[in-house]
């Protein structure tokens, strides 16, 4: 069978699904393409990334905290962890959200079909693995494939010892020894995740700190609290050598340091990034290019040099990051229906779900630096917050990066408790071109852990009431 709609969209991920039911509202008639069908709605972000992840993460932290409320009067005699029930609880947790956007998209009329794309042209893609749908013929395309984990040279994923950030999140078992490669955001929240639920964790990483090109001051902090909670840190290592030839894995790592040794472990976990979802979709049959990291090049209305296909997402632009990819879907659904929309955020937030967590709006004091600002700063400790101290988390900092010309903030970094849910704030503050005087002019609730960003703000005018100011 062959069907013809005004828009296909290829991939049900946070960028493809949102754009498919903006589309819908508009009044479009679109076909949703998914590879995994229903268990593929909403893309490696809800299945295998940003949702499962931090689900765990949220598990991991409780049953670490839950071992250690003495302090509060809450005595526990035994605490246990059942894998197999944490991963039917973060599985369940995914059902439903899945079968949210299932609901939207029937309330949104979107079609969507099980299947892979294949371009045989600019205007019909190919349909495989379904069984009634051989072809689709479209007046626009949205390429919305996401991204795939990368691998090293000599550690290839076996889907059993040596493993993706796809496997850990399924896994059933919690290693005894477990290896991760990587000191990316992943590599830190899954070596973090895994220490708290009992596995004994060792990260290697080629660098000399964790987060390359993030502020020294705030990698420490997280590096310090990685250490107290059992993850040994190799860095300026790399490995050389694995042996598979017993039922643990002996790994050969060579360190700046401490020179070559080996380890054996369970499990290694690869997490050194991800690489775009753009070969084998027939995009030579379009005309469309795609860069030398193989990205779709795309325009600010994420437009394809094919006037008629557009890409976004992991699959298009970088920063790769599922907010992103949502806000690139709207514009492109908005921009096929004849509106008059581009890219132009100059803020993306990105956030870290490490101990404590990262997030950043703007840019960092080391990029302002770097960019020529002259720049005032202010950090405000959250060991001076009462809400802190009442969370039992009382590590980091917010630090904000005033420019100097007119005042305007031009970066926020917090590492802290809740740095995730309080970065909002500090994005539209950056994104609207705020002042430092109108974050202290603010009126922030107490006791919150919110009352940082003003503390911080007034911090950058040696005003901050709850630290000791340097003179102006």
């Amino acid at each position: 069978m062959k069907l013809k709609t005004e828009v296909v969209v290829i991939g049900a991920g946070p960028g493809g699904y949102v754009a498919a039911i903006r589309l819908g509202q508009l009044g479009k008639q679109v076909i949703l393409v998914e590879k995994d069908g229903l268990e593929g709605l909403g893309g490696i972000c809800m299945n295998h990334g940003c949702i499962p992840s931090k689900a765990l993460i949220r598990a991991s932290k409780f049953f670490h905290n839950i071992k250690s409320a003495g302090a509060m009067g809450i005595n526990v005699s035994s605490v246990s962890l059942d894998a197999s029930k944490l991963q039917d609880w973060k599985n369940g947790i995914l059902k439903k959200l899945r079968s949210g956007i299932d609901f939207l998209c029937k309330k949104n009329n979107v079609k969507w079909i099980k299947g892979e794309a294949y371009f045989e042209s600019s205007n019909t893609v190919k349909i495989r693995g379904n069984e009634e749908i051989d072809s689709i013929e479209f007046d626009y395309a949205i390429i919305a494939t996401g991204a795939m984990p990368n691998s090293l040279p000599g550690i290839e994923f076996d889907g059993k010892n040596i493993i993706s950030y796809n496997e850990i999140l399924d896994s059933r078992e919690i290693p005894k020894d477990l290896l991760v490669v990587g000191g990316g955001y992943i590599a830190v929240e899954m070596a973090t995740c895994y220490a708290k639920l009992g596995s004994k964790v060792k990260l290697v990483h080629r660098r000399d700190q964790i987060f390359r090109g993030y502020d020294k001051d705030v990698v420490s902090v997280v590096q310090k609290q990685m250490q107290k909670d059992g993850v040994e840190l190799i860095l300026n290592s790399t490995i050389s050598k694995i042996d598979k030839s017993s039922s643990r894995l002996k790994v050969s790592i060579n360190s700046q340091e401490k020179g070559e040794f080996a380890v054996e472990v369970d499990k290694i976990l690869v997490a050194v990034g991800v690489k775009p979802n753009s070969a084998n979709l027939g995009l030579e049959n379009t005309k469309v290019k795609v860069n030398e990291d193989d990205f779709i090049v795309v325009d600010k209305s994420m437009r394809s040099n094919n006037s008629k296909i557009f890409a976004i997402g992991d699959v298009a632009t970088q920063p790769l990051l599922a907010h992103k990819a949502t806000r690139e879907g709207k514009i492109a659904a908005e921009v096929i229906v004849g509106h008059n929309k581009q890219f132009t955020n100059t803020c993306i937030p990105a956030v870290i779900f490490s101990d404590p967590e990262i997030a950043i709006a703007g840019l960092t004091e080391n990029q302002a630096r770097e960019k020529g600002y002259s720049i005032n700063v202010g950090k405000f400790p959250f060991s001076a917050l009462g809400r802190a101290y009442i969370e039992n988390e009382t590590e980091g900092f917010v630090k904000i990066i005033e420019n100097q010309k007119d005042g305007k903030l031009i970066g926020v970094t917090i590492v802290g408790p809740e740095a995730s849910n309080l970065i909002s704030e500090a994005a539209l503050a950056v994104e609207k071109s705020l002042t430092t005087e109108d974050l202290i002019n603010t009126i922030h609730p107490h006791p919150t852990l919110g009352e940082s960003l003003m503390e911080a703000a007034e911090a950058v005018k040696k005003t901050a009431i709850h630290i000791v100011n340097l003179k102006l």
